[in-house]
């Protein structure tokens, strides 16, 4: 035990380093990380806590959790780069921390190191860690609710643990909604075919754990929906619930190749020695899963692992699955799975070489475990490939965002002066968050289902009126709509920023 409290303590503190020091060096993205930073700021400087908000308008495409602990973190640190990330980097810690305790209940110390080790080796959670969103924060709730729910199901006596389990993914539910729960039920629900579970329902604790989520998670989404207006539910239903909608062009299995690159780039191909012997099962179990005889093929494809194992088998595969097949695809998404597969690989590096080091292979095993890693390698520069030539960003995307950083350092010297900031045809909370201050929005479309405030909205005519009183004003705007609009006419307008796509320009009675 004093053993594992050592391995606890080593790899928190270079998580601590290896995602804190990029936390204060790295400029927000402004696409994701200004709109999440945008929000918590308005949350500590209005006290909007329970209800997320975004340049005056109502942002209910999430709970609020995250941005309230974010919104903390600015209380607390201040408004800069490393609190804006503050929840990741916690969230990956405390993702480690439970992966590396869980190795070690299955596999000894052995397991616990190789766990922690695989963790950090994997590519996209490292990111994630560093990278100010929710993501992280839902994997952690989901990773620490599906394995205290695990021991509940294995060990009735622990009723806390399933209690507890159910707590933290309702709490998962409050930073992202529906998927904080389909993956926990879905889960479960595969994990019982194929641990032969399925006629063994006891719904006493199907009672209690909705019973925790009602409690925890229904009372937010009940008081929005009488406190706000009647067009609520259509915007969720838009922007939330149509998004996890099933898309049937992807209901092809080879659809799960668009997802399956990125797994094994994430895991750093470090899975390529268990799934060269997955393959035969695969083999055996699709033509029984195509035919529909889900429980005979999961059955011989889980052939072999244990309760603990097939659990962890049962949340990789149900969590892709689920993400592949739904409307709406980030590679974040998938977020959840990984130390899923930190912990599976772990344990089984654990249990088939006896030590962590991998010393004792022997002279076959040692050449096959290198031809391992080298197709590792090339999987990754492959994936590298495909990342980068077929899978979004794209290299406009990243263009974009550059160009935004680069506004956003023209701009920050105005931070306190007395101005309208002015957004026309495209909207970006990241301006918003440099400047600490709202917007006016001039044919943009933000949030159309909802009623835009009059003082947040304005039409060109009356911002060339502005002009012409030369009122003091800073304008971000897309470069096509200046040119079409013909704003070089204008004598009191100065340029400050020309980039591919944005323009900036502020009229002389603006002085910083």
């Amino acid at each position: 035990m004093r053993r594992i409290s050592r391995i606890y303590l080593f790899f928190a503190l270079i998580a601590l380093f290896y995602l804190g020091l990029p936390s204060f060096i790295r400029p927000l993205y402004p696409r994701d990380e200004g709109r999440y930073a945008e929000v918590a700021r308005q949350a500590t400087d209005n006290g909007c806590w329970l209800i997320p908000y975004l340049n005056g308008i109502p942002h209910l495409t999430k709970p609020p959790l995250y941005y309230d602990l974010t919104g903390v973190a600015f209380s607390l640190l201040g408004q800069n780069l490393f609190s804006a990330r503050l929840i990741s980097v916690i969230s990956f810690m405390g993702c480690l921390l439970l992966t590396i305790k869980w190795a070690g209940k299955q596999g000894g110390i052995e397991a616990a190191k190789i766990t922690a080790i695989l963790t950090f080796a994997m590519v996209q959670p490292v990111l994630a860690g560093q990278f100010g969103d929710l993501n992280m924060l839902l994997t952690f709730f989901v990773t620490a609710g599906m394995l205290l729910i695990f021991d509940g199901m294995l060990n009735p006596e622990k009723r806390y643990s399933w209690h507890w389990g159910w707590a933290l993914v309702s709490l998962g539910f409050l930073v992202k909604g529906p998927p904080a729960l389909i993956l926990p039920v879905g889960t479960i629900s595969l994990f019982r075919i194929v641990h032969g579970r399925s006629a063994k329902i006891n719904w006493k604790p199907l009672v209690a754990a909705f019973a925790i989520f009602m409690l925890i998670a229904a009372p937010w989404f009940l008081w929005i929906l009488a406190s706000m207006e009647k067009n609520v539910i259509p915007f969720w239903w838009k922007y939330s619930l149509q998004r996890s909608a099933i898309n049937k062009e992807r209901s092809s299995v080879f659809y799960f190749f668009n997802y399956l690159p990125i797994v094994i780039l994430g895991t750093s191909g470090w899975g390529l020695a268990y799934y060269w012997g997955l393959i035969k099962r695969i083999k055996r179990s699709m033509p029984l899963l195509i035919n529909g005889q889900f429980s005979k093929g999961f059955m011989i494809l889980f052939s072999g692992a244990n309760a603990f194992e097939s659990f962890l088998l049962s949340w990789i595969i149900f969590t892709l699955a689920f993400f592949s097949l739904i409307r709406a695809t980030m590679f974040s998404y998938i977020q959840p799975l990984y130390p899923a597969a930190a912990l599976f690989l772990g344990v089984f590096y654990a249990k088939k070489y006896k030590t962590w080091s991998g010393f004792y292979l022997t002279h076959h095993k040692r050449i096959i475990a290198s031809l391992s890693m080298t197709c590792a390698i090339i999987w990754i520069f492959a994936c590298v490939y495909y990342l980068a030539r077929f899978a979004p960003p794209s290299k406009k995307f990243i263009d974009n965002s550059y160009e935004l950083n680069a506004v956003g350092d023209k701009i920050e010297p105005a931070k306190g002066r007395q101005f309208d900031l002015i957004q026309i045809d495209e909207f970006s909370p990241y301006i918003n968050y440099v400047l600490k201050k709202d917007s006016i929005l001039v044919e943009t479309e933000i949030h159309k289902d909802l009623p835009i405030p009059p003082a947040f909205s304005a039409s060109w005519n009356s911002i060339e009126k502005k002009i012409q009183n030369n009122d003091p004003l800073l304008i971000v705007a897309k470069r096509k709509y200046l040119q079409e609009k013909k704003i070089n006419n204008y004598n009191n307008i100065n340029i400050l920023f020309e980039g591919q796509k944005f323009t900036v320009l502020k009229t002389r009675s603006l002085q910083f």
